[in-house]
């Protein structure tokens, strides 16, 4: 039996979370941010991307204080300076990590940091994790089932409410709430209200479920590739009017992600690996590398580059209060070049 585990910690100033599979943190991040911030906007909520940010810039986001209100919270994804791996982790040139190292030694009070890791161990011996736990910041470690476990957890669930469902509705949900319990508990309870006994269908859970925000960046990327700004509009409109586009700032990072994405899958296909390989090495669905391969192994990777900086340029327009998030957004896409 599986069972949440629910996390209360309110005195932690900072808190790591840590998981191979990045959308198990999901739930427990949003949880810990309503414990902190019950309600929260752009003044005293900040996002950092750390696949592309620099420790400096997340430093002076810790040191910025909260504007109006009497906390802040502030996110770091993909912090892999923490990520056990063999490689050796190398400062971005003009990159400085000593004032990040001194908060993580000695956190303010009003800043409450959440860190995410995409791994399911840390560096014990690395500088940054000495220092946040000399800084008593908070390690937990996000439990995750594979991709087994759950095709046979699921229709056991639903089995235990008097309910069954098809093996295709089973992909399709597994796919839709990404191993994020939390998200399948929601999802599933729904799916037994509206079936009231029937058999789940696929269809059902098409209907019903929402396709994750992660799908909608992947279709708008692949639109871009391809040079059909017509077609990477249109799914921008659509995110707005199923409200999965309110704020363009996250949006933004996570279709950079999706670009540094697409330039490792570009390098591997050039070093002769071909697509099983590489979504084995990547740890992501053969499918998508193979939608993805069909558009970038053409492409030259200072394209991609040139893209990732210009959503940076983008964002930093939308914070000096030269545009808003989705007029920045939508200027990105009707610039983006192959």
């Amino acid at each position: 039996m599986i069972y949440e585990k629910k996390i209360f910690i309110i005195m932690t100033v900072i808190t790591v979370l840590y998981s191979s599979q990045s959308r198990m943190l999901k739930g427990p991040l949003s949880r810990l941010i309503k414990e902190v911030l019950p309600e929260h906007d752009d003044l005293n909520y900040v996002d950092v991307d750390m696949s592309f940010a620099k420790l400096i810039d997340l430093s002076n986001e810790c040191l910025a204080l909260p504007i109006g209100y009497d906390k802040k919270a502030i996110v770091a994804e993909n912090f892999f300076y923490l990520a056990k791996t063999r490689e050796k982790k190398k400062l971005i040139k003009g990159d400085d990590d000593e004032p990040l190292l001194a908060f993580f030694r000695n956190p303010d009070p009003l800043i409450h940091l959440f860190i995410l890791v995409y791994s399911d161990s840390l560096d014990e011996k690395s500088v940054y994790y000495k220092a946040l736990a000399e800084g008593d910041a908070k390690f937990l470690p996000v439990a995750s089932l594979d991709s087994n476990q759950w095709q046979a957890f699921i229709p056991k669930y639903f089995e235990k409410h008097s309910a069954s469902i098809e093996e295709l509705a089973v992909n399709e949900l597994l796919e839709r709430t990404g191993g994020d319990y939390s998200l399948f508990i929601q999802e599933a309870n729904k799916l037994l209200a509206y079936t009231n006994g029937d058999p789940i269908r696929l269809v059902d859970v098409q209907q019903l479920v929402p396709a994750p925000l992660e799908d909608d960046i992947f279709l708008l990327s692949n639109a871009l590739t391809k040079g059909d700004k017509k077609t990477a509009l249109h799914i921008w409109k659509d995110m707005q009017v199923r409200g999965s586009a309110s704020n363009a700032i996250p949006l933004m990072n996570m279709l950079a992600n999706q670009f540094v994405f697409l330039d490792q899958i570009r390098y591997l296909y050039r070093r002769g690996m071909e697509a099983y390989d590489i979504s084995s090495k990547l740890k992501c669905s053969l499918g998508r590398v193979k939608a993805c391969l069909y558009n970038v192994r053409k492409m030259a990777s200072p394209c991609l580059h040139r893209a990732i900086n210009q959503l940076y340029v983008y964002q930093s327009s939308v914070f000096q209060g030269k545009m808003t998030d989705k007029l920045a957004f939508e200027m990105f896409i009707a610039n983006f070049e192959i």
